[in-house]
């Protein structure tokens, strides 16, 4: 649609939603969120907003959110670990390229 603005969550429960662009794009978003309300199917865990590739403040915020979700040192921790293992395989290899005299 072309459209810019914003959308915030107010504190009495009600939605703000303030759209800048053309008219027409304008009329097409008003008529898109005449809200109905159907059954729900139970595919989501949480409300979390996309936001568009120019919006750094809040992907830090899903970042943050991930992170909180996830056990982040544990996570390096076994990286760390799969490295040294790495390395140690790739030293036991070079030594064994050069006992064979191709390096």
């Amino acid at each position: 649609m072309g459209l810019v603005g914003m959308v915030q969550n107010r504190p009495d429960g009600r939605v703000l939603l303030i759209a800048e662009g053309e008219k027409a794009d304008l009329e097409m978003l008003a008529e898109a969120i005449r809200i109905e309300f159907s059954p729900g199917l139970g595919g989501f865990s949480n409300f979390r907003k996309i936001s568009g590739p120019d919006e750094i403040g809040e992907r830090l915020d899903d970042g943050i959110e991930i992170l909180k979700q996830n056990d982040l040192k544990t996570y390096m921790d076994m990286r760390f670990e799969r490295i040294e293992i790495d390395l140690t395989e790739l030293k036991e290899l070079k030594t064994a390229l050069k006992e064979k005299g191709f390096i």
